[in-house]
């Protein structure tokens, strides 16, 4: 039997950036009126020796409401 799994990765790898700071590479600016996703477009990630220690210690530079927080031209 043959199990294939699908899904949009790039939603998880989103969800990630805007949540734990010390993950996530420099965001790109939004021009006027693009959704908030657009500051992510075409933006290299961060790479590390060790992703668990950085997770482990994410602590208080999780963010818990990303959205709340106010960027610029959005």
């Amino acid at each position: 039997m043959k199990v294939s799994i699908k899904s949009p990765f790039q939603f998880i790898q989103l969800w990630a950036w805007e949540r734990f700071v010390e993950l996530s590479p420099i965001p790109g600016v939004i021009n006027l009126g693009q959704p908030r996703l657009a500051r992510w477009d075409k933006v290299n990630g961060v790479e590390f020796e060790n992703l668990r220690r950085v997770l482990d210690s994410a602590g208080d530079g999780f963010k818990w409401r990303p959205y709340a927080f106010t960027i610029e031209n959005w």
